[in-house]
């Protein structure tokens, strides 16, 4: 439980800026990328994928900035 009050505090303390700087990112470190892939797939979003074929892949960065980030 520790863990989970520091986070609880920490989302708190965001402020819209902060919100603003992470979508800005052109290519996010991968921590924040961990961050917004575990936000779309607790929240459900509708994933955007990139490539063709067997090269088909979720670009959770892309995902997260359209449906969670623009919440």
């Amino acid at each position: 439980m520790p863990i989970y009050n520091l986070a609880i505090r920490a989302v708190g303390q965001l402020k819209k800026d902060d919100i603003t700087e992470i979508k800005g990112f052109s290519t996010p470190p991968p921590p924040a990328v961990a961050v917004i892939e575990t936000l779309v797939i607790l929240f459900e979003a509708p994933e955007i994928k990139v490539g063709s074929g067997k090269d088909k892949k979720v670009d959770w960065w892309e995902t997260g900035k359209k449906h969670i980030l623009n919440a």
